[in-house]
């Protein structure tokens, strides 16, 4: 169903979304991020090493499109009388801030992509307020990154990370060579 959203519901996310309700585990995170909003355990967080030269605008659309393509990726939650309900947006652009560490020497650059790295991982999310997905870019040298991934377990899962991990490979691979797509349709 769609549903035109209120503006504090809405959170910048755009004015409609598409309602379902959520999953008996969904309703259990729900009710977990009320009791305990700034817990981590719920966050889910992996890094990508990214060798050789980096085709960012490629990585960017890349990122978008995996947006594009995995409702869950667009999702955040709602209560809506008494209901909790999934709230699918149609669009949503996600971040992908660039952290340039090329300047330091390696040793230095080691004692801070840790701490950065945990940093991310620890900041929490708000189920009202998606994206429940954040993405970071550490560049090291001119031929090696590491992408950050950090998703709420409301929406994903280890499982979910591998899937995210090969299509952004695939897509990329699309997007840097100029051919199309590369990934089959979803079956659902």
């Amino acid at each position: 169903m769609t549903f035109p959203l209120s503006d504090d519901m809405a959170n910048g996310l755009g004015n409609e979304a598409y309602l379902f309700p959520a999953s008996f585990v969904q309703e259990k995170w729900g009710k977990l991020d009320k009791s305990q909003p700034e817990c981590l355990a719920y966050n889910i967080t992996s890094v990508l090493r990214l060798q050789g030269k980096l085709n960012l605008s490629a990585l960017l659309h890349s990122n978008a499109a995996l947006v594009s393509r995995h409702e869950t990726l667009r999702t955040h939650f709602v209560t809506i009388h008494g209901s909790f309900q999934q709230c699918v947006v149609p669009n949503l652009t996600i971040a992908l801030p660039l952290i340039d560490l090329r300047p330091l020497k390696k040793e230095e650059q080691l004692t801070l992509i840790q701490p950065i790295a945990q940093d991310e991982a620890r900041r929490s999310f708000h189920l009202a307020h998606g994206p429940l997905i954040r993405t970071t870019l550490l560049w090291l040298d001119d031929e090696e990154y590491l992408l950050l991934l950090t998703l709420h377990r409301s929406i994903a899962d280890a499982w979910s990370v591998s899937i995210w991990s090969r299509e952004l490979n695939a897509l990329y691979i699309s997007f840097a060579a100029g051919s199309p797509l590369s990934l089959p349709e979803l079956p659902i």
